[in-house]
């Protein structure tokens, strides 16, 4: 399956390719009306995810345009309005959800307009080697943080670290929704978070404090809303 992902901001496009991935979708992301018009026309979508209006420009006018559009379409705001709500009605597959909203919303959304049920994603995470050279799949549920030395890698988990020769960015591809980088050499598991502190600039991880870099603090804020558990 494929998913269009036609959205301004690039961490939320980033997102949303983390939550589409277990789901069995392949994404392809674009940030412009024009080539979204193009790539909806070129080849084969069965899930469009966009901003009511990209580069300030309206998408929701933008698909009525287009002839025999089949495909089931999630239209995202974080300005939302009861008028922008009636036009994205006139689609036969649609749905509004305004920003921020959860993954597990957005799984739900999409299994409405599809008629099925996505099937809960089997174990996914990093594979690494033991202290005795064994291969194993180090689950992202036991992975607390990451963080980076040059090319190094460091993941912990509470009872072990394990090193990988590579760079913080590339490893990052491989996570899932559930982990947000708080800092150029840290990527943190929202679920392991106990305490923010935002005036401090920092977060505790397992009893570890980790930095949050200034220009991630608003985007940490932002995914910590559903987590009723994190104390900030």
């Amino acid at each position: 399956m494929h998913a269009l992902i036609a959205v301004d901001d690039s961490t939320w496009a980033t997102e949303l390719a983390l939550i589409l991935t277990p789901m069995g979708y392949e994404s392809t992301r674009s940030s412009d009306v024009n080539e979204t018009l193009y790539l909806i026309t070129a080849q084969s979508v069965d899930l469009i995810i966009c901003d009511t209006t990209v580069n300030r420009e309206d998408t929701i006018n933008l698909l009525q345009r287009i002839p025999n559009l089949h495909c089931a379409i999630i239209f995202i705001t974080d300005a939302p309005s009861e008028l922008s709500y009636v036009r994205t009605t006139r689609f036969k597959q649609s749905r509004f959800l305004v920003k921020p909203f959860h993954q597990l919303t957005l799984r739900s959304v999409i299994d409405s307009l599809t008629n099925t049920q996505t099937a809960a994603p089997g174990p996914k995470g990093i594979k690494v080697r033991s202290a005795t050279g064994q291969r194993l799949l180090l689950t992202f549920d036991k992975i607390l943080w990451l963080s980076a030395d040059k090319n190094h890698c460091f993941i912990h988990t509470r009872q072990n670290h394990y090193i990988l020769k590579q760079s913080l960015t590339r490893l990052s591809q491989q996570l899932d929704w559930r982990f947000a980088q708080v800092h150029k050499s840290y990527w943190v598991n929202i679920d392991h978070i106990t305490r923010v502190s935002f005036s401090r600039r920092q977060v505790s991880v397992n009893e570890m404090l980790i930095p949050i870099g200034r220009t991630y603090k608003d985007q940490l804020a932002e995914r910590l809303i559903d987590s009723p558990s994190v104390r900030l």
